[in-house]
């Protein structure tokens, strides 16, 4: 689940989809590139979902543009159109597991946990390589106040070497369960971690909100704001930030997102195609 740092990244993906759609305007792996980028990156939600919007019109039975376009739609809090494109990435693609699994985030985003739950054990059905889903279930049973059952998830979903956010579920549970000690250590090891390369400042923001330490985590989504960490476009959104929502320092970070408020061409093909795959892999695509 782990991500290279945005800013390195996404003007790559912007440049690549440009010159794509020059060598050739009709390509929809192009434009949602594009759209990823140009919402999540440069904070356009217009024109980015517009882009995204292209890409299904060109290609309509392509469940990846669902994917996308669902995901700008999300963000600007379009909760209901945001599920049609979700659900119809799933009957476009009924064994694809991101389609399961990104179904069951949106539902988690909109306060539906149960039905998250279900769409996210689907995805378990058909998931091979688990620890994405896990996490995303780990994050459905802690909004529920499940720990023990949330515990069980981040412990499943550990990678070797030890992958940011999974370690950051894990010291949240922890931190749930009161066993602060051991998910101190896990803030410790993310801070280390981050000296020797990126680390998601999301990740490092989840277990301080779970120990309580509000001004950290008030400082870590500022970070995770300010290197326009994919993530971090949800963050009105995401149950996971409701103990921080009464502090004003937190309603004047969300206004940085620029998002009202609420609950040859096939050479160019392939770099674009491979760019998607990492927007969806770091945006929850």
């Amino acid at each position: 689940m782990g991500c290279a740092r945005p800013r390195e990244v996404f003007p790559k993906a912007l440049q690549a989809a440009r010159q794509a759609l020059k060598l050739d305007p009709s390509l929809p792996d192009a434009y949602c590139s594009l759209a990823a980028a140009t919402a999540f990156y440069e904070r356009k939600w217009e024109e980015g979902t517009a882009y995204a919007r292209t890409a299904t019109e060109l290609e309509p039975s392509y469940s990846f543009c669902q994917h996308v376009y669902g995901s700008c739609l999300l963000a600007r809090g379009e909760m209901d159109e945001a599920r049609e494109c979700f659900e119809r990435a799933v009957d476009l693609d009924p064994l694809s597991v991101r389609a399961h699994r990104l179904l069951g985030w949106m539902l988690h985003l909109a306060r539906r946990p149960a039905r998250a739950e279900q769409w996210l054990q689907a995805a378990l059905v058909l998931d091979h390589e688990r620890s994405e889903t896990q996490y995303m279930l780990a994050q459905v049973y802690m909004s529920q106040r499940r720990f023990t059952a949330a515990l069980e998830q981040a412990e499943q979903c550990q990678t070797d070497p030890p992958d940011p956010l999974s370690l950051s579920v894990l010291g949240a549970c922890l931190a749930h369960l009161n066993r602060r000690e051991e998910a101190l250590k896990i803030v410790a090891t993310l801070e280390r971690m981050a000296e020797a390369g990126y680390v998601e400042s999301h990740a490092i923001a989840q277990v301080h909100i779970a120990l309580g330490n509000i001004d950290q985590a008030i400082e870590s989504v500022a970070r995770s704001l300010d290197e326009r960490e994919p993530l971090s476009a949800f963050v009105k959104l995401d149950p996971q930030f409701d103990p921080l929502r009464e502090d004003p320092r937190f309603g004047e970070l969300g206004s940085r997102l620029g998002l009202c408020s609420s609950a040859g061409a096939t050479s160019e093909r392939k770099t674009v195609s491979s760019l998607v795959e990492f927007n969806a892999s770091v945006s929850g695509f």
